[in-house]
Protein backbone atom coordinates (compact mmCIF):
# COMPACT_ATOMS: atom_id res chain seq x y z
CA UNK A 1 0.00 0.00 0.00
CA UNK A 2 1.05 3.96 -0.08
CA UNK A 3 2.46 5.68 2.37
CA UNK A 4 -0.27 6.05 4.71
CA UNK A 5 1.41 9.15 6.36
CA UNK A 6 -0.94 12.27 6.05
CA UNK A 7 -3.36 10.35 4.25
CA UNK A 8 -7.01 11.40 3.82
CA UNK A 9 -9.51 8.50 4.70
CA UNK A 10 -13.31 7.81 3.11
CA UNK A 11 -15.76 4.84 2.57
CA UNK A 12 -15.92 4.85 -1.14
CA UNK A 13 -14.17 7.02 -4.02
CA UNK A 14 -15.32 7.98 -7.12
CA UNK A 15 -13.13 8.37 -10.12
CA UNK A 16 -14.06 10.69 -12.37
CA UNK A 17 -17.41 12.96 -12.32
CA UNK A 18 -19.28 12.64 -15.55
CA UNK A 19 -22.77 11.31 -15.66
CA UNK A 20 -21.70 7.64 -14.14
CA UNK A 21 -19.28 8.72 -11.61
CA UNK A 22 -22.25 11.25 -9.77
CA UNK A 23 -24.96 9.04 -10.39
CA UNK A 24 -22.76 6.16 -8.31
CA UNK A 25 -21.73 8.41 -5.67
CA UNK A 26 -25.44 9.76 -5.16
CA UNK A 27 -26.60 6.82 -5.01
CA UNK A 28 -23.68 5.80 -2.84
CA UNK A 29 -24.57 8.27 -0.62
CA UNK A 30 -27.92 7.61 0.45
CA UNK A 31 -26.76 3.93 1.35
CA UNK A 32 -23.68 3.95 2.49
CA UNK A 33 -22.97 4.21 6.14
CA UNK A 34 -20.01 6.83 5.64
CA UNK A 35 -18.07 9.41 3.36
CA UNK A 36 -17.87 9.10 -0.45
CA UNK A 37 -16.08 11.64 -2.61
CA UNK A 38 -15.98 12.08 -5.90
CA UNK A 39 -11.98 13.21 -7.21
CA UNK A 40 -12.10 14.50 -10.91
CA UNK A 41 -9.06 15.02 -12.71
CA UNK A 42 -10.55 18.22 -14.72
CA UNK A 43 -11.56 21.82 -13.10
CA UNK A 44 -14.77 20.81 -14.59
CA UNK A 45 -17.62 18.91 -13.66
CA UNK A 46 -19.92 16.64 -16.31
CA UNK A 47 -17.36 14.41 -18.58
CA UNK A 48 -18.46 15.58 -22.01
CA UNK A 49 -21.43 17.32 -20.76
CA UNK A 50 -20.32 20.51 -21.53
CA UNK A 51 -21.53 23.63 -23.06
CA UNK A 52 -20.63 27.34 -24.49
CA UNK A 53 -22.30 30.80 -23.17
CA UNK A 54 -22.69 33.89 -24.98
CA UNK A 55 -22.81 33.18 -28.57
CA UNK A 56 -26.62 32.81 -28.68
CA UNK A 57 -29.17 33.62 -25.48
CA UNK A 58 -29.15 30.25 -24.63
CA UNK A 59 -26.45 27.73 -23.50
CA UNK A 60 -25.21 25.61 -27.07
CA UNK A 61 -24.12 21.98 -26.15
CA UNK A 62 -20.77 20.80 -27.19
CA UNK A 63 -21.12 17.34 -25.99
CA UNK A 64 -24.55 15.22 -25.92
CA UNK A 65 -27.40 17.11 -26.72
CA UNK A 66 -30.25 14.90 -27.43
CA UNK A 67 -32.00 12.37 -25.22
CA UNK A 68 -32.18 9.31 -27.10
CA UNK A 69 -35.27 7.58 -26.27
CA UNK A 70 -37.95 8.04 -23.36
CA UNK A 71 -38.92 4.32 -22.86
CA UNK A 72 -37.07 2.21 -20.20
CA UNK A 73 -34.65 5.18 -19.41
CA UNK A 74 -33.11 6.39 -16.02
CA UNK A 75 -32.18 9.49 -17.71
CA UNK A 76 -35.84 10.11 -18.38
CA UNK A 77 -36.85 9.11 -15.31
CA UNK A 78 -35.00 11.37 -13.54
CA UNK A 79 -35.83 14.53 -15.69
CA UNK A 80 -39.71 13.56 -14.84
CA UNK A 81 -39.02 13.51 -10.95
CA UNK A 82 -37.96 16.90 -11.43
CA UNK A 83 -40.89 18.31 -13.47
CA UNK A 84 -38.47 19.38 -16.39
CA UNK A 85 -40.07 19.25 -19.93
CA UNK A 86 -38.50 17.35 -23.20
CA UNK A 87 -39.46 17.75 -27.20
CA UNK A 88 -39.82 14.90 -29.16
CA UNK A 89 -38.20 15.87 -32.95
CA UNK A 90 -38.26 13.66 -36.19
CA UNK A 91 -34.95 12.28 -36.56
CA UNK A 92 -33.48 12.74 -39.62
CA UNK A 93 -36.03 15.83 -40.95
CA UNK A 94 -34.16 16.07 -44.08
CA UNK A 95 -31.44 14.63 -46.55
CA UNK A 96 -29.09 16.95 -48.75
CA UNK A 97 -27.14 15.26 -51.27
CA UNK A 98 -24.26 17.39 -51.54
CA UNK A 99 -23.15 15.75 -54.66
CA UNK A 100 -26.45 16.54 -56.84
CA UNK A 101 -27.04 19.52 -54.84
CA UNK A 102 -30.74 17.67 -54.04
CA UNK A 103 -32.44 17.56 -51.22
CA UNK A 104 -35.63 15.29 -49.63
CA UNK A 105 -37.43 14.81 -46.51
CA UNK A 106 -37.66 11.53 -44.55
CA UNK A 107 -41.27 11.50 -45.84
CA UNK A 108 -40.25 11.04 -49.73
CA UNK A 109 -36.83 9.68 -49.11
CA UNK A 110 -34.96 7.93 -51.82
CA UNK A 111 -34.67 4.29 -53.16
CA UNK A 112 -30.59 4.17 -51.81
CA UNK A 113 -32.01 5.36 -48.24
CA UNK A 114 -34.36 3.27 -47.85
CA UNK A 115 -32.12 0.23 -48.33
CA UNK A 116 -29.69 1.56 -46.10
CA UNK A 117 -32.46 1.81 -43.61
CA UNK A 118 -33.85 -1.25 -44.25
CA UNK A 119 -30.15 -2.96 -43.49
CA UNK A 120 -29.61 -1.15 -40.37
CA UNK A 121 -33.53 -2.01 -39.12
CA UNK A 122 -32.64 -5.79 -40.37
CA UNK A 123 -29.08 -5.75 -38.58
CA UNK A 124 -30.25 -8.70 -36.37
CA UNK A 125 -30.88 -11.50 -39.74
CA UNK A 126 -27.42 -10.39 -41.45
CA UNK A 127 -25.14 -13.94 -40.95
CA UNK A 128 -21.58 -13.02 -41.13
CA UNK A 129 -18.01 -13.22 -40.17
CA UNK A 130 -18.65 -11.42 -36.70
CA UNK A 131 -14.99 -9.79 -37.53
CA UNK A 132 -16.29 -8.07 -40.42
CA UNK A 133 -17.03 -4.14 -40.47
CA UNK A 134 -20.57 -3.17 -41.94
CA UNK A 135 -19.57 -1.53 -44.74
CA UNK A 136 -17.73 -4.98 -46.10
CA UNK A 137 -20.85 -6.26 -45.63
CA UNK A 138 -22.72 -3.95 -47.28
CA UNK A 139 -20.34 -4.02 -50.12
CA UNK A 140 -20.30 -7.96 -50.72
CA UNK A 141 -24.25 -7.56 -50.49
CA UNK A 142 -24.26 -5.13 -53.54
CA UNK A 143 -24.28 -1.88 -51.93
CA UNK A 144 -23.32 0.98 -54.29
CA UNK A 145 -20.96 4.39 -53.47
CA UNK A 146 -24.32 6.04 -52.87
CA UNK A 147 -25.60 3.58 -50.11
CA UNK A 148 -22.03 3.34 -48.22
CA UNK A 149 -22.19 7.37 -48.30
CA UNK A 150 -25.71 7.28 -46.16
CA UNK A 151 -24.77 4.44 -43.91
CA UNK A 152 -21.57 6.41 -43.30
CA UNK A 153 -23.60 9.51 -42.40
CA UNK A 154 -26.56 8.57 -41.16
CA UNK A 155 -25.27 5.60 -39.23
CA UNK A 156 -21.86 5.53 -38.64
CA UNK A 157 -21.18 9.34 -37.93
CA UNK A 158 -24.07 9.07 -35.13
CA UNK A 159 -22.02 6.68 -33.58
CA UNK A 160 -19.09 8.57 -33.23
CA UNK A 161 -17.20 6.57 -36.00
CA UNK A 162 -16.23 5.74 -39.64
CA UNK A 163 -18.17 3.14 -41.40
CA UNK A 164 -15.03 0.89 -42.28
CA UNK A 165 -14.75 0.52 -38.56
CA UNK A 166 -18.15 -0.24 -37.30
CA UNK A 167 -18.53 -3.39 -36.24
CA UNK A 168 -21.24 -6.24 -36.56
CA UNK A 169 -20.87 -8.41 -33.62
CA UNK A 170 -21.15 -4.98 -31.02
CA UNK A 171 -23.90 -3.75 -33.72
CA UNK A 172 -26.15 -6.45 -33.34
CA UNK A 173 -25.26 -6.51 -29.16
CA UNK A 174 -26.55 -2.93 -29.34
CA UNK A 175 -29.78 -3.48 -31.26
CA UNK A 176 -30.69 -6.51 -29.56
CA UNK A 177 -30.57 -4.87 -25.78
CA UNK A 178 -31.81 -1.36 -26.66
CA UNK A 179 -35.42 -0.96 -25.04
CA UNK A 180 -35.55 2.89 -24.87
CA UNK A 181 -37.68 3.50 -28.30
CA UNK A 182 -36.82 5.77 -31.08
CA UNK A 183 -37.56 9.37 -29.96
CA UNK A 184 -35.17 12.14 -29.98
CA UNK A 185 -36.06 14.26 -27.50
CA UNK A 186 -34.45 17.89 -26.06
CA UNK A 187 -34.39 19.27 -22.46
CA UNK A 188 -35.98 22.51 -21.85
CA UNK A 189 -32.91 23.65 -20.69
CA UNK A 190 -29.02 23.37 -20.77
CA UNK A 191 -27.78 19.72 -19.66
CA UNK A 192 -25.67 21.31 -17.58
CA UNK A 193 -28.90 21.51 -15.25
CA UNK A 194 -28.44 17.58 -14.80
CA UNK A 195 -25.07 17.64 -14.07
CA UNK A 196 -25.57 20.20 -11.54
CA UNK A 197 -28.63 18.18 -9.81
CA UNK A 198 -26.55 15.53 -9.60
CA UNK A 199 -23.63 17.08 -8.18
CA UNK A 200 -25.51 18.94 -5.79
CA UNK A 201 -24.45 18.22 -1.97
CA UNK A 202 -21.71 15.86 -3.07
CA UNK A 203 -18.10 15.99 -1.80
CA UNK A 204 -16.06 16.91 -4.97
CA UNK A 205 -12.44 17.65 -5.80
CA UNK A 206 -11.71 19.12 -8.83
CA UNK A 207 -7.54 19.07 -10.20
CA UNK A 208 -7.18 15.76 -8.48
CA UNK A 209 -5.93 13.62 -11.17
CA UNK A 210 -5.92 9.72 -10.13
CA UNK A 211 -2.29 8.01 -11.15
CA UNK A 212 -1.97 5.14 -9.29
CA UNK A 213 -4.54 2.56 -7.81
CA UNK A 214 -4.00 0.09 -5.04
CA UNK A 215 -6.62 -1.93 -4.17
CA UNK A 216 -7.35 -5.29 -2.84
CA UNK A 217 -7.10 -8.25 -5.24
CA UNK A 218 -10.47 -10.15 -3.74
CA UNK A 219 -12.99 -9.48 -1.17
CA UNK A 220 -13.46 -12.44 1.13
CA UNK A 221 -16.04 -13.32 3.22
CA UNK A 222 -18.26 -9.90 2.73
CA UNK A 223 -15.90 -7.47 4.31
CA UNK A 224 -17.49 -4.56 6.42
CA UNK A 225 -17.69 -1.22 4.44
CA UNK A 226 -16.68 1.56 6.65
CA UNK A 227 -15.41 0.05 9.52
CA UNK A 228 -14.75 2.95 11.83
CA UNK A 229 -10.88 3.54 12.14
CA UNK A 230 -10.36 0.12 10.20
CA UNK A 231 -7.50 -0.38 7.60
CA UNK A 232 -8.63 0.78 4.20
CA UNK A 233 -8.57 -1.75 1.02
CA UNK A 234 -7.84 0.81 -1.29
CA UNK A 235 -5.12 3.93 -2.16
CA UNK A 236 -5.51 6.21 -4.47
CA UNK A 237 -2.57 8.73 -5.35
CA UNK A 238 -2.91 11.28 -7.60
CA UNK A 239 -0.67 13.66 -9.60
CA UNK A 240 0.78 15.23 -6.86
CA UNK A 241 1.80 12.57 -4.92
CA UNK A 242 -1.07 12.94 -2.54
CA UNK A 243 -2.86 9.59 -1.25
CA UNK A 244 -6.79 8.61 -0.45
CA UNK A 245 -7.46 5.78 1.45
CA UNK A 246 -10.88 3.90 1.12
CA UNK A 247 -12.46 0.67 1.09
CA UNK A 248 -13.60 1.01 -2.50
CA UNK A 249 -13.00 2.49 -5.59
CA UNK A 250 -15.79 3.26 -8.41
CA UNK A 251 -13.56 3.91 -11.81
CA UNK A 252 -15.48 5.51 -14.90
CA UNK A 253 -12.76 7.68 -16.13
CA UNK A 254 -13.00 7.23 -20.13
CA UNK A 255 -12.12 4.14 -22.12
CA UNK A 256 -8.70 6.02 -23.37
CA UNK A 257 -7.56 6.93 -20.13
CA UNK A 258 -7.24 3.35 -19.79
CA UNK A 259 -5.95 2.71 -23.19
CA UNK A 260 -3.20 5.24 -22.73
CA UNK A 261 -1.99 3.91 -19.61
CA UNK A 262 -2.82 7.24 -17.66
CA UNK A 263 -3.46 5.03 -14.60
CA UNK A 264 -1.19 2.42 -13.26
CA UNK A 265 -2.89 -0.59 -10.90
CA UNK A 266 -1.40 -2.21 -7.88
CA UNK A 267 -1.86 -5.28 -8.57
CA UNK A 268 -2.19 -4.98 -12.08
CA UNK A 269 -5.67 -6.28 -13.84
CA UNK A 270 -5.60 -9.20 -14.94
CA UNK A 271 -4.77 -10.23 -18.72
CA UNK A 272 -8.69 -10.83 -19.81
CA UNK A 273 -9.27 -6.92 -18.84
CA UNK A 274 -6.73 -5.80 -20.50
CA UNK A 275 -7.36 -7.48 -23.48
CA UNK A 276 -10.94 -6.13 -23.43
CA UNK A 277 -9.52 -2.51 -22.68
CA UNK A 278 -7.12 -2.79 -26.09
CA UNK A 279 -10.26 -4.23 -27.94
CA UNK A 280 -13.36 -2.10 -27.33
CA UNK A 281 -13.01 1.16 -29.93
CA UNK A 282 -13.57 4.84 -29.13
CA UNK A 283 -13.30 7.42 -31.95
CA UNK A 284 -13.40 11.24 -31.95
CA UNK A 285 -15.89 14.04 -32.90
CA UNK A 286 -15.90 17.45 -33.55
CA UNK A 287 -18.99 19.98 -33.24
CA UNK A 288 -18.75 22.95 -35.33
CA UNK A 289 -20.67 25.71 -33.96
CA UNK A 290 -21.72 28.14 -36.54
CA UNK A 291 -23.28 31.45 -35.40
CA UNK A 292 -25.83 33.75 -37.53
CA UNK A 293 -26.91 36.94 -37.13
CA UNK A 294 -30.33 36.18 -38.30
CA UNK A 295 -32.44 33.01 -39.38
CA UNK A 296 -32.28 32.30 -42.77
CA UNK A 297 -33.43 28.43 -42.52
CA UNK A 298 -37.26 27.47 -42.43
CA UNK A 299 -38.61 27.61 -39.23
CA UNK A 300 -39.48 24.13 -39.62
CA UNK A 301 -36.09 22.86 -40.05
CA UNK A 302 -34.03 21.09 -37.01
CA UNK A 303 -31.94 18.48 -38.65
CA UNK A 304 -30.22 17.20 -41.76
CA UNK A 305 -28.15 14.45 -42.59
CA UNK A 306 -25.89 15.81 -45.56
CA UNK A 307 -24.81 12.74 -47.88
CA UNK A 308 -21.36 13.99 -49.51
CA UNK A 309 -21.42 17.36 -47.74
CA UNK A 310 -18.28 18.53 -45.50
CA UNK A 311 -20.69 18.59 -42.70
CA UNK A 312 -22.02 15.12 -42.49
CA UNK A 313 -24.84 16.65 -39.93
CA UNK A 314 -26.28 19.59 -39.20
CA UNK A 315 -29.55 20.86 -37.03
CA UNK A 316 -30.48 24.24 -35.47
CA UNK A 317 -32.48 23.53 -32.38
CA UNK A 318 -33.63 26.74 -30.07
CA UNK A 319 -34.28 26.78 -26.53
CA UNK A 320 -35.99 29.02 -24.40
CA UNK A 321 -34.10 32.07 -22.90
CA UNK A 322 -33.63 31.60 -19.38
CA UNK A 323 -30.71 34.76 -19.05
CA UNK A 324 -31.41 38.60 -18.42
CA UNK A 325 -26.99 38.60 -18.45
CA UNK A 326 -25.37 41.26 -20.72
CA UNK A 327 -24.08 38.83 -22.84
CA UNK A 328 -27.42 37.44 -23.37
CA UNK A 329 -28.79 40.54 -24.07
CA UNK A 330 -26.09 41.34 -26.76
CA UNK A 331 -26.58 37.91 -28.31
CA UNK A 332 -30.41 37.92 -28.36
CA UNK A 333 -30.84 38.42 -32.36
CA UNK A 334 -28.65 35.77 -32.87
CA UNK A 335 -28.67 31.72 -33.85
CA UNK A 336 -26.70 28.99 -34.85
CA UNK A 337 -26.37 25.97 -36.53
CA UNK A 338 -24.43 22.98 -35.07
CA UNK A 339 -22.24 20.63 -37.05
CA UNK A 340 -21.35 16.87 -36.16
CA UNK A 341 -18.32 15.68 -37.63
CA UNK A 342 -17.29 11.85 -36.33
CA UNK A 343 -14.51 9.44 -37.16
CA UNK A 344 -11.81 10.03 -39.84
CA UNK A 345 -13.66 13.04 -41.13
CA UNK A 346 -13.55 14.30 -37.79
CA UNK A 347 -9.57 13.85 -37.57
CA UNK A 348 -9.21 15.26 -41.46
CA UNK A 349 -10.96 18.21 -40.09
CA UNK A 350 -8.48 18.82 -37.07
CA UNK A 351 -5.72 19.33 -39.73
CA UNK A 352 -7.47 22.09 -40.72
CA UNK A 353 -7.45 25.91 -39.64
CA UNK A 354 -10.67 27.17 -38.64
CA UNK A 355 -11.00 29.66 -41.75
CA UNK A 356 -10.88 26.69 -44.02
CA UNK A 357 -13.44 24.78 -41.48
CA UNK A 358 -15.50 28.00 -41.45
CA UNK A 359 -14.86 28.61 -45.37
CA UNK A 360 -16.06 25.01 -46.00
CA UNK A 361 -18.94 24.67 -43.85
CA UNK A 362 -20.62 28.27 -45.40
CA UNK A 363 -20.18 27.04 -48.86
CA UNK A 364 -22.72 24.08 -47.53
CA UNK A 365 -24.64 26.04 -46.06
CA UNK A 366 -25.26 28.47 -49.18
CA UNK A 367 -25.94 25.59 -51.31
CA UNK A 368 -28.65 24.24 -49.17
CA UNK A 369 -30.57 27.09 -48.23
CA UNK A 370 -29.83 29.47 -50.99
CA UNK A 371 -32.58 31.66 -52.25
CA UNK A 372 -33.23 34.06 -55.44
CA UNK A 373 -33.34 37.00 -53.26
CA UNK A 374 -30.13 35.64 -51.19
CA UNK A 375 -27.63 33.16 -53.21
CA UNK A 376 -25.30 33.16 -49.94
CA UNK A 377 -27.61 33.41 -46.53
CA UNK A 378 -25.32 31.33 -44.76
CA UNK A 379 -21.77 33.58 -45.67
CA UNK A 380 -23.65 36.91 -45.76
CA UNK A 381 -25.07 36.40 -41.84
CA UNK A 382 -22.37 34.90 -40.36
CA UNK A 383 -20.90 35.92 -37.02
CA UNK A 384 -18.78 33.61 -35.80
CA UNK A 385 -17.42 29.82 -34.86
CA UNK A 386 -16.78 27.83 -32.17
CA UNK A 387 -14.67 24.39 -32.91
CA UNK A 388 -14.86 21.81 -30.53
CA UNK A 389 -12.56 18.72 -31.09
CA UNK A 390 -12.79 16.51 -28.63
CA UNK A 391 -9.83 14.71 -29.73
CA UNK A 392 -8.30 17.65 -27.38
CA UNK A 393 -9.89 17.38 -24.73
CA UNK A 394 -7.16 16.23 -22.43
CA UNK A 395 -8.91 13.93 -19.55
CA UNK A 396 -11.69 12.95 -22.43
CA UNK A 397 -9.62 12.42 -26.09
CA UNK A 398 -12.35 11.22 -27.85
CA UNK A 399 -16.25 11.22 -28.33
CA UNK A 400 -17.80 7.93 -27.01
CA UNK A 401 -17.51 4.32 -27.60
CA UNK A 402 -19.26 2.26 -30.81
CA UNK A 403 -20.55 -0.75 -31.80
CA UNK A 404 -16.62 -1.81 -32.99
CA UNK A 405 -14.72 -5.19 -33.27
CA UNK A 406 -14.52 -6.05 -29.88
CA UNK A 407 -15.21 -9.62 -28.97
CA UNK A 408 -18.31 -10.46 -27.70
CA UNK A 409 -18.43 -10.22 -23.72
CA UNK A 410 -15.40 -7.37 -24.01
CA UNK A 411 -17.69 -4.90 -22.43
CA UNK A 412 -18.61 -7.02 -19.44
CA UNK A 413 -15.02 -8.05 -18.68
CA UNK A 414 -14.07 -4.37 -18.74
CA UNK A 415 -17.47 -3.54 -16.26
CA UNK A 416 -16.42 -6.53 -13.87
CA UNK A 417 -15.61 -5.73 -10.38
CA UNK A 418 -11.60 -6.26 -9.40
CA UNK A 419 -11.84 -7.02 -5.69
CA UNK A 420 -12.37 -3.92 -4.26
CA UNK A 421 -11.96 -1.78 -7.75
CA UNK A 422 -15.26 -1.27 -9.53
CA UNK A 423 -16.07 -0.11 -13.05
CA UNK A 424 -18.45 2.33 -14.63
CA UNK A 425 -18.77 4.54 -17.31
CA UNK A 426 -20.52 4.20 -21.13
CA UNK A 427 -17.47 1.67 -22.36
CA UNK A 428 -18.95 -0.34 -19.49
CA UNK A 429 -22.74 -0.83 -20.93
CA UNK A 430 -22.98 -4.32 -22.15
CA UNK A 431 -26.01 -3.51 -24.25
CA UNK A 432 -22.86 -0.93 -26.24
CA UNK A 433 -25.14 2.15 -24.76
CA UNK A 434 -23.09 5.16 -25.21
CA UNK A 435 -26.03 7.45 -24.26
CA UNK A 436 -26.57 9.36 -21.08
CA UNK A 437 -28.62 6.68 -19.73
CA UNK A 438 -26.22 4.03 -20.45
CA UNK A 439 -23.42 5.77 -18.32
CA UNK A 440 -26.51 6.38 -15.68
CA UNK A 441 -27.05 2.62 -16.08
CA UNK A 442 -23.67 1.89 -14.81
CA UNK A 443 -23.08 3.94 -12.39
CA UNK A 444 -26.11 2.21 -11.19
CA UNK A 445 -24.99 -0.68 -11.55
CA UNK A 446 -21.44 -0.33 -9.76
CA UNK A 447 -23.47 0.75 -6.69
CA UNK A 448 -25.05 -2.44 -6.25
CA UNK A 449 -22.30 -4.43 -6.90
CA UNK A 450 -20.72 -2.40 -3.91
CA UNK A 451 -23.60 -3.21 -1.83
CA UNK A 452 -23.69 -6.94 -3.08
CA UNK A 453 -19.95 -7.27 -2.43
CA UNK A 454 -19.62 -5.57 1.11
CA UNK A 455 -21.42 -6.05 4.33
CA UNK A 456 -23.51 -2.82 4.77
CA UNK A 457 -25.34 -3.23 7.62
CA UNK A 458 -28.40 -0.82 8.18
CA UNK A 459 -29.45 0.62 4.80
CA UNK A 460 -31.29 -0.56 1.71
CA UNK A 461 -30.62 -0.58 -1.95
CA UNK A 462 -33.41 1.72 -2.54
CA UNK A 463 -32.40 4.37 -5.50
CA UNK A 464 -32.13 8.14 -4.32
CA UNK A 465 -34.03 10.37 -4.74
CA UNK A 466 -31.80 13.05 -5.63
Amino acid sequence: MANMAAMDERTVAVVGAGLAGLYAARLLKDVVPGSVVVVEASGDLGGRVKEVDGLVPWSLQLGPEFIHGKENSVLMDLVDSWGWETKELEWPDKYYFADSKTTCTSENETEDIEKVHEFFDNILDVDEAEGASVEEIMRRRGANDAQIEIAEVCYANDFGTSLPDLGLAELKQEKREWSNGEKYLVLDRPLSCVIDRLASGLEIWTDWQAKRIEYAGAVDGKPTLATPKGEKRCAIVNQRGEVLACDAVVLTVPLTILQDGDIEFSPPLRPEKRGAISRIAMSTATKVVLVFESQFWPESFWDACCPFGFLPEIWATKYPIRSESPSAQASARRVAIIGFVAGDRARAMSQLSKDEVVASSLAQLDEMFASRINPSPATSSFSSCYIKDWSQEPFIRGAYTFPCKARGGDRRLLAEPAGALFFAGEATHSGVNPCMQGALETGQRAMQEILESFEVAGTSKNQSKL
